[in-house]
């Protein structure tokens, strides 16, 4: 700094000694070699930390919330061994390296060691890379879209593929130029507008329009790709490749439990544990490069609760196990009922004098295998296919067990009409509908409204609801589809879905971002029940206290303060891994596994995370698993039955959730048919509708698909509705009681 003029030899400038001792001071708190109270960011970090009996209490849970699973002195002396064999290391790679070495270290004046690493340079790309780029490109044919799509065309006959939505053919002049000009507005996104040409019949828009809703759909874009695929194949180069497939390279971190030579620390990735990054490359000659190949073992189903079926034992239709398997789904809250069969009143061997029955077996490999058999006893090939090619997609066993049950409808129908599947036409939808509508069900109601009441052969029973009616129409329809798609039917789908553009303009309805001009029509089936759209009913406060005083042990309490607190699904809380809670950063991740021994998934396959900041949700938990959960469990599912029983350390399933909740309520005095688990995620997702939460937040934080589902909350208490009402009454000059 330069002197003051102004000031006698030898004085101190009052100025510029301040400046001076402000500079020193702000280089030692960026140093940490001062510190200043009681600021956050300037003072000591240390003078926060707990110790004696403060630590002692929360010791647990922040290693748990930290991932540590050793003592903090391991742990430290491990980053200080780590650290020095660093230094270490790179210390002789220097030495080694000589004067060639692109890093040194300077020791400044001030004693502190600077590290300096010089700039790499580029690599230069290999005359091998620059001769193949420019020959590709001189081998590329400079041609517009269209042309090469008719090119392709008339080596593979993919256009053909493009039918009429009625009777499968066309009579159509030109109908291969409509169908290449949607191709290319719809893989561009550039609408229709430019592919539009009033002065060629074939490129007109309402041609277009009519091509775009008769023509191109899933059905036929897949039969279209299928001719691509199937004409690619023969191509030699190809064959030598393997069979048209395409080549996959990844790779996976995950942590290594176990100390190795090949696992080091990675913050981002790995927390404050070590993991490895495993390279794997699948393709059609070689599969797993470098990857595990254990196979993966699909989700099991127990005979009975407690007690695994063994390996390909037949289950018959008595068997006990099987129909209490049935019976309980996590949706039906009634009292366990020891011999009442499937809720469903026809039994599969008695109903309607058609012997037509499902049966489930527990395969070697610890897989589901479910058939519906005829009348003497083999199984029905064409559905034993579609119910493989259900499983291939990864469909869960309840869901192909719930095919089977609704195509043994279709099949009763057909015993009793004299039908087959293969003659099943669309007129006789008509009388498969009035058919599903006289067929009884004994299975216990939860419905608050008067029920319809048929007469069966044993008493009077209630109908089946509408939605069950509309639901085994949609399996009939799928398996049709399926019939067509493997080349096993040659004609229409007989369960016939027809545009409606009216559903275009309903206000409620999802519309896609590109509106019209999606590919995305609105349908519907021609055959069908109408039904009613029922409001959530959530659980008032009164209810949820009296729910919760009722709750016997710090298990059951955790589970529903997940669900009333986070709108977690039963099937998301019961298929939680203790991996999946994070103490430290107060949230849960909900993943998609379908390895739960009792045959828990989770509805959704979009994985998310929901944050907990109420904190006795997580302090539940944490007691939970801390204070009841066996410490002698070798699984890392959360819940888990505990006691002294013969099922001590399985998982808690469907079944023992639904006991538990059903015999709370029964406590707890508040037992109603729509008070289900479920009813707690709807209690959740109500209550943050009313707290201000914006729609599309809540539908991430709920795991809904399609905003439709969320948007039912809204129905339940609109805040604009009621300001809209409110202003009406005031405008009428009438008063509003509840409002200050």
């Amino acid at each position: 700094m330069y002197a003051n003029a102004g000031l006698p030899q030898g004085s101190v400038d009052r100025d510029a000694y301040v400046v001076c001792v402000l500079e020193q001071l702000h280089r030692a708190l960026n140093n940490r070699n001062v510190f200043a109270s009681p600021s956050h960011r300037w003072s000591d970090p240390r003078a926060r930390l707990l110790d004696g009996a403060a630590w002692d209490a929360v010791c647990e849970d922040v290693l748990a919330g930290l991932s540590l699973d050793m003592p903090v002195t391991e742990h430290l002396a491990e980053l200080v061994r780590a650290l020095d064999a660093g230094w270490k290391q790179m210390a002789e790679r220097l030495q080694s390296a000589g004067k060639d070495a692109k890093v040194s270290l300077d020791v400044q004046p001030n004693g502190r060691v600077k590290l300096n690493v010089e700039k790499l340079g580029a690599l230069g790309e290999p005359k091998s890379l620059t001769w193949l780029r420019k020959r590709v490109e001189k081998m590329l044919p400079k041609i517009d879209l269209p042309d090469l799509l008719f090119e392709v065309h008339s080596w593979t006959g993919f256009l053909d593929a493009f039918v009429h939505l009625g009777d499968g053919t066309t009579r159509m002049k030109d109908l291969t130029t409509s169908v290449v000009a949607l191709l290319v507005s719809e893989a561009c996104n550039i609408g229709m507008t430019p592919v539009t040409n009033p002065g060629h019949e074939a490129l007109t828009r309402s041609r277009l329009v009519h091509v775009d809703q008769f023509y191109l759909r899933a059905d036929t874009i897949a039969a279209a790709n299928a001719k691509l695929i199937e004409a690619q194949s023969e191509v030699p180069i190809v064959q030598f490749w393997g069979d048209g497939l395409l080549a996959s390279v990844d790779g996976l971190r995950f942590v290594v439990p176990v100390r190795t030579i090949s696992a080091a620390p990675s913050p981002k990735y790995f927390g404050f544990k070590r993991g490895i990054t495993w390279l794997n490359a699948v393709n059609d000659q070689v599969a797993g490069i470098g990857a595990d190949g254990r196979p993966r073992h699909p989700a099991r189903l127990p005979a009975h609760p407690g007690r695994a079926a063994e390996p390909g034992r037949r289950r018959e239709a008595g068997d006990g196990g099987h129909r209490q398997r049935e019976l309980f789904s996590y949706m039906d809250t009634l009292p366990l009922v020891e011999g009442r069969g499937r809720p469903s009143g026809l039994s599969g061997a008695t109903a309607q004098g058609v012997s037509v029955r499902v049966q489930q077996r527990l395969q070697e490999d610890g897989s589901t295998l479910v058939e519906l058999l005829d009348e003497d006893g083999t199984p029905v090939e064409v559905v034993a296919g579609f119910l493989r090619f259900l499983g291939a997609r990864d469909c869960s066993p309840n869901t192909l067990i719930a095919y089977a049950y609704d195509l043994r409808h279709l099949w009763r129908f057909f015993a009793s009409r004299g039908l087959s599947w293969e003659r099943f036409g669309p007129p006789d939808a008509i009388a498969l509908l009035e058919y599903l509508r006289s067929v009884p069900s004994r299975r216990p109601r939860r419905r608050m409204t008067l029920s319809v009441v048929t007469m069966a052969a044993d008493g009077p029973a209630t109908k089946l609801a509408g939605s069950t009616v509309n639901r085994i129409l949609a399996a009939v329809s799928s398996f049709y589809e399926y019939a067509i798609l493997s080349g096993l039917l040659e004609r229409a789908n007989p369960i016939e879905k027809r545009p409606d553009p009216a559903l275009l303009y309903v206000s409620e309805r999802h519309r896609p971002f590109m509106g019209r001009a999606s590919r995305q029509r609105p349908v519907r089936r021609a055959v069908r029940v109408k039904t009613v759209q029922r409001v959530p009913r959530p659980l008032d406060d009164g209810q949820v206290e009296l729910l919760l005083g009722q709750l016997r042990g710090l298990r059951d309490r955790a589970i529903v303060l997940l669900m009333l607190h986070g709108g977690l699904r039963p099937g998301e809380v019961l298929g939680l891994h203790l991996d999946d809670l994070a103490y430290g950063r107060r949230r849960v991740v909900v993943r998609h596994r379908d390895d739960h021994p009792k045959g828990v998934r989770s509805k959704s396959r979009v994985e998310r995370v929901v944050d907990l900041h109420e904190t006795a949700t997580l302090a539940a938990v944490s007691a939970y698993v801390m204070n009841e959960r066996p410490d002698d469990a070798d699984t890392r599912l959360v819940f888990l039955i505990g006691g002294r029983g013969t099922r001590r350390l399985e998982a808690l399933g469907y079944d023992g959730l639904v006991r538990m909740f059903s015999r709370a309520c029964t406590r707890a005095g508040i037992r109603e048919p729509w008070v289900t688990p479920h009813a707690l995620r709807h209690t959740h997702a109500t209550a943050m509708w009313e707290g201000g939460m914006r729609e599309l937040t809540l539908q991430k934080r709920l795991g809904h698909a399609s905003p439709e589902s969320t948007r039912l909350y809204t129905q339940v208490s609109d805040p604009a509705v009621v300001a809209d009402y409110h202003r009406a009454l005031d405008a009428l000059g009438k008063p509003v009681e509840g409002r200050s």
